[in-house]
């Protein structure tokens, strides 16, 4: 017998989310969206930490709302009462946040992100959202997916923000830079001189300030932290 999906999506009207439903997911959403937005565009490195447990949230509310609340739906009946803003924006901004700084051994990262995802995927099993029932299979795969992307920058992030070792700093020379100005997108490029345990000439992504007020020539700093998770990460600054 298989089990029901929080994923299903009725067209009866009867299945119309209630006002309360509809006002839990409401303020959810728009609070995951908004919050989401403050962080993309704030500097401080820190103001994501509360934003890194709200994708889990979403989960926890489906879980305790015995599946009233939907995590994700496209249905016209449904869209209002389900989480998906808030669920997946919040996941996309961790991820793009996590971007900022550059691990420097990726294979330390698999093994915290396989664990991560195990522990969610049982709790999307308690939920309903089993991808092994073949109902409502695209959107089933679609949350697992952002579970994953979720998992993989919450474990860079908290890594980096509760790392309480002392970075190492090494001075290094940018020996060239390139711009590369795409349809979309600006990318921003030098090439930095051997460092500590970095022992090749590596072309690193820097923001568009440091590239503009840095010259062929001039030294920076890569700030190396071994990582809270032992997973070594670095940042590189004026």
């Amino acid at each position: 017998m298989s089990r029901e999906t929080n994923l299903e999506l009725n067209t009866d009207d009867n299945d119309k989310p209630s006002a309360f439903v509809k006002n839990v997911t409401a303020a959810y959403n728009i609070v995951g969206v908004m919050l989401s937005l403050y962080i993309l565009f704030s500097e401080g490195k820190n103001n994501i930490i509360v934003l890194l447990p709200y994708p889990l949230i979403a989960i926890v509310l489906v879980l305790i709302s015995k599946r009233a609340v939907k995590l994700i739906s496209d249905n016209n009946n449904r869209i209002y009462g389900s989480l998906t803003f808030g669920f997946l924006f919040s996941t996309l901004i961790i991820l793009f946040k996590s971007w900022d700084y550059t691990i420097f051994k990726n294979e330390n990262v698999w093994l915290p992100v396989i664990i991560t995802c195990v522990v969610i995927f049982i709790l999307l099993y308690k939920i309903g959202i089993n991808p092994l029932n073949g109902r409502k299979i695209f959107e089933t795969i679609l949350t697992y997916i952002i579970v994953v992307i979720y998992a993989y920058g919450v474990i860079r992030e908290a890594n980096s923000i509760f790392d309480k070792s002392n970075p190492q700093i090494y001075r290094v020379v940018v020996l060239d830079k390139r711009a590369h100005h795409g349809s979309k997108s600006d990318s921003y490029h030098f090439t930095l001189s051997t460092w500590g345990p970095m022992q090749t000439i590596k072309e690193e992504e820097v923001d568009g300030y440091l590239f503009d007020h840095t010259k062929i020539g001039d030294t920076i700093n890569v700030n190396f932290s071994q990582g809270l998770l032992d997973i070594p990460w670095y940042a590189i600054s004026k």
